[in-house]
This record gives C-alpha cells, structure tokens and sequence, in this order.
C-alpha cells in the first residue's frame, strides 16, 4: 500500500476497520497509523489474513482470518490428481472452513 494513499485514507472520511489480505498491507496500516496517532483498536480495528509469523511481533496483536494452507494443499492435490486419472471435469467447488483468531486489534461494539 503506498503511504500516501494509506494516510489520505486514515486521515479523510477514516473507516472504523480495515481488512488486510497480506502481511505488507497489515505492517502498512500499523505503521501509518501511528504516523497519525491513530490508536489501534480503540480508533481502528485492523483484521489480518493468514496468520503470519510476523503478527505475534506486532502491538497490539492482530486479529486473523487464519488460511489453513496445508488442507488447501491437499484438497488441491485430490483434485489435479483426479482430473489426471479420470480426465474428468472441474470438481463441484469445495468450502474449506477458516478460523478467526481473535487478539486485540478488534474493539470490542
């Protein structure tokens, strides 16, 4: 996320929450937000996505939307071989559940 646009978006009309999808964009809005003194939850709830190793190191720690990549792998694996052996079609879509790992930079409504 390049800075000016995170600050235009923190400092103008600033949402309560953010979504982050990757680790840069997680370590982006922290970082921006103490440029601004903007206080993580109490000012914006920031939720992450995949649990990486670098968000234990992060303050206050982050909430997660946790990716559990090893079953992805598997079921993807399931899949390509079984589209090898039976040349078969695509598989009806597969739902694998995900975890949320509630820590402290969601505010509690």
């Amino acid at each position: 996320m390049d800075n000016r646009v995170g600050k235009k978006i923190l400092a103008k009309n600033r949402p309560t929450a953010v979504f982050a999808t990757d680790d840069l964009k997680v370590m982006s809005i922290y970082k921006m937000a103490g440029q601004c003194g903007i206080s993580i939850p109490e000012d914006l709830s920031v939720i992450g996505y995949s649990n990486s190793n670098i968000y234990p190191f992060l303050s206050p720690s982050l909430t997660c939307k946790e990716i559990p990549v090893k079953k992805l792998g598997e079921i993807a694996t399931q899949v390509l071989f079984s589209k090898i052996k039976e040349n078969k079609g695509p598989k009806p879509h597969t739902i694998i559940e995900t975890d949320s790992i509630i820590q402290e930079s969601v505010a509690c409504i």
